[in-house]
């Protein structure tokens, strides 16, 4: 969450916006080419009884699904020599030439950039995986006032800048845990 809010940080002082893409079943994206082969048994009514299959891509739950996918955004961003990845925090890219950060959390790519960045990075992302466009804040032409990231509403208000609204549920959780202790 550190990160994130770095990334609103830089977007209202630079006056950038802010977008969101989430990735459709992320980890399928991740293929298992090298690794230790993963065979699964069959549920009936998919194959004959007792059949087994061996995955071809990451799959969510196994152990190495999430690095898979990790490694999978890393050389799909930085072959190219498009993206840089954070030496301290590997889900932190930024592209140069564009003036483009992006952060990914699980299947979520968090954004920020000038509205052109955007725009290019809207129509990039594609390329590499099945994204939706989940949405996009900012003082630029095509930027919105409100969206949501992980439970939290992130606004932009003209007059001020980014408002980064905590998740409700903590806040409740938190005051009903202030409540019992007095």
């Amino acid at each position: 969450i550190a990160v994130i809010r770095f990334v609103i940080s830089e977007a209202a002082t630079q006056k950038w916006d802010l977008m969101i893409h989430d990735v459709t079943c992320a980890f399928l994206h991740a293929s298992m080419e090298g690794e230790p082969p993963i065979a699964l048994i069959m549920p009936w009514g998919l194959a004959p009884g007792g059949c087994l299959a061996v995955l071809d891509c990451a799959l969510y739950g196994t152990r190495r699904a999430s690095y898979l996918w990790g490694e999978t955004i890393s050389t799909n961003f930085t072959s190219e020599g498009k993206f840089t990845r954070a030496r301290g925090c590997g889900q932190l890219y930024f592209h140069k030439e564009k003036q483009l950060v992006t952060v990914v959390h699980g299947d979520d790519f968090f954004s920020e950039g000038s509205p052109a960045s955007l725009d290019w990075f809207d129509a990039e992302l594609p390329k590499h995986f099945v994204v939706t466009a989940k949405g996009r804040a900012g003082p630029g032409p095509g930027g919105g006032d409100l969206m949501k990231y992980l439970h939290r509403e992130i606004r932009f208000l003209s007059q001020f800048g980014f408002e980064y609204v905590p998740d409700e549920r903590h806040v409740r959780r938190l005051a009903h845990s202030k409540l019992c202790l007095s």
